[in-house]
């Protein structure tokens, strides 16, 4: 296993020139971004036509350069999400990005159908354990229909990206190359709340019962919500 993975070892810029001209790329979301990765793509995007790179919510400074003028004859973005970075949003009014009008949950089949069967998936995983098996850690989502679909897996192993059990594990043997970085893994920033999103929030809390389980989500609202649930009961103390 160690001489496989010894094997795939590739620099950013290798793994990179790996992308072809008219190749669908998908880029893990969120927290699962590589930090290399996307930026090697962009250094390169001059040589590449017709490259589709579909993402959700981008942390990383790259897409500064995916919003450059006339990009999106060389790498162009698509999305099924167009929440959070003003630059996706107005790449989408302007016809120079796709946008699938589609939940989260229909990502895989967009991949599987082959409206957009992957090419290329791009993400991040921690170091194989001693069975051989990666995780892509806290930003799964869909990232593990992309690794199933794509022809080439290639991922950044980060030390720094938390193991998470589950369908998040990905062998040594299902990945095409390995990027090595000790980067910090990205996180989201908080968002920015207004007198407002904290009402719509209290109004929220008020309905929530004691003993309820919840998620929460992200984003102005969704992160106002917890401070207004602290004198909730939880569901061990619910009677």
């Amino acid at each position: 296993m160690e001489t496989s993975y010894r094997q795939k070892l590739r620099s950013a810029k290798e793994a990179a020139e790996l992308i072809k001209s008219g190749n669908r790329v998908v880029l893990a979301n969120l927290c699962g971004e590589p930090r290399l990765l996307p930026d090697s793509l962009m250094d390169r995007a001059s040589d590449l036509h017709g490259v589709r790179l579909f993402q959700l919510r981008p942390l990383g400074p790259f897409i500064q350069r995916c919003s450059e003028p006339g990009m999106e004859e060389h790498v162009k973005w698509a999305t099924t999400f167009t929440g959070g970075v003003g630059q996706i949003n107005r790449l989408i009014k302007d016809g120079r990005a796709d946008f699938y009008p589609i939940p989260l949950s229909k990502i895989p089949w967009l991949f599987r159908s082959g409206t957009f069967r992957p090419d290329v998936f791009m993400g991040t995983v921690s170091p194989p354990d001693n069975q051989g098996y990666c995780s892509l850690g806290v930003s799964v989502d869909y990232a593990h229909t992309a690794v199933e679909t794509a022809k080439t897996v290639i991922v950044e192993v980060n030390e720094n990206m938390p193991r998470t059990g589950g369908d998040s594990l990905v062998h040594v043997s299902d990945i095409d190359y390995f990027v090595e970085s000790d980067e910090p893994i990205y996180e989201l920033p908080p968002a920015e709340k207004t007198g407002l999103e904290e009402k719509l929030a209290e109004n929220v809390a008020g309905l929530v019962d004691d003993g309820a389980t919840i998620q929460i989500g992200w984003g102005a609202v969704s992160e106002s919500i917890p401070p207004f649930l602290k004198e909730k009961k939880g569901p061990g103390d619910a009677q």
